[in-house]
């Protein structure tokens, strides 16, 4: 199972490498933060790093221009740390295909988030639910605006994760939401003929015929479903992830997680 992956020492450590780019972009810009502690206003020195243009110049070190003619930021201990919390879907659809390994494609994702955020002392929650039920409960408990992370497959009524985002946003968190889908799923990559099937939330089942046409249909439903998903984010200010192919899984990382702000 791909999840197993978040315990693999080469893994891990190509996730201290990214912490170590998330060390380097600390400061807030154009409404970006990143996963881990922010350009603090606190009085604790905390560490330098090379000046980058357009940082503040109250936190230039002068004393190391005047000696070494090095511009140099001292960076201070936020007053808080960022609240982050990681929502991961284990709802029966993450478990299909089997073959896909949505579900552990959403953990090792979670575990990576995880690991950086708390590579910076951050307070990190993590938690595998039914996302609206998740959401409903979070919600109810008292908690700092933060960052929520929503990892699924969102295969469900547009309304009701469109709901359960927007209550987020509410309530002043930051969102982002990783969008998780298999290979097969994604390319209708199933053996032509008939079948049986079971829809796995609700357990109705229906006949069906499959072919090159279904094929299309499923890969034209998926494009429409992330675009609705991807729309409704742009439109509320949730940064919006694909995360398609549990083989893609690096590329992911690398591609996606800058656009989440997680690293530089």
């Amino acid at each position: 199972m791909l999840a197993t992956r978040a315990f693999d020492p080469e893994f891990l450590q190509h996730l201290d490498a990214l912490v170590l780019g998330t060390k380097r972009a600390r400061t807030v810009r154009a409404g970006r933060r990143s996963v881990g502690r922010v350009l603090g206003s606190g009085l604790e020195p905390e560490n330098f790093r090379e000046y980058s243009a357009g940082d503040d110049l109250r936190y230039l070190d002068w004393n190391a221009f005047a000696r070494l003619d090095d511009l140099t930021i001292r960076t201070y201990r936020a007053e808080r740390q960022i609240e982050l919390t990681i929502i991961i879907d284990a709802s029966a659809s993450m478990g299909v295909p089997e073959s896909d390994d949505k579900l552990g494609l959403a953990l090792v994702l979670g575990a990576a988030l995880g690991y950086i955020g708390m590579g910076e002392n951050d307070s990190v929650r993590l938690a595998a639910f039914s996302v609206s039920a998740a959401i409903a409960e979070f919600l109810l408990a008292p908690h700092h605006a933060g960052i929520v992370v929503l990892i699924s497959d969102f295969l469900v009524n547009p309304l009701d994760y469109e709901d359960a985002l927007a209550q987020l946003v509410a309530a002043r968190h930051e969102v982002k939401a990783i969008h998780v889908m298999g290979d097969r799923e994604c390319a209708g990559a199933y053996p032509p003929g008939a079948y049986r099937v079971r829809d796995c939330e609700t357990g109705e089942l229906r006949e069906v015929t499959f072919g090159a046409h279904e094929a299309e249909m499923c890969r034209r439903r998926v494009e429409q479903h992330a675009e609705r998903l991807s729309s409704f984010c742009a439109h509320h200010g949730i940064v919006y992830s694909r995360a398609f192919g549990a083989l893609n899984l690096d590329a992911i990382i690398s591609r996606e997680f800058p656009r989440l702000g997680v690293i530089a």
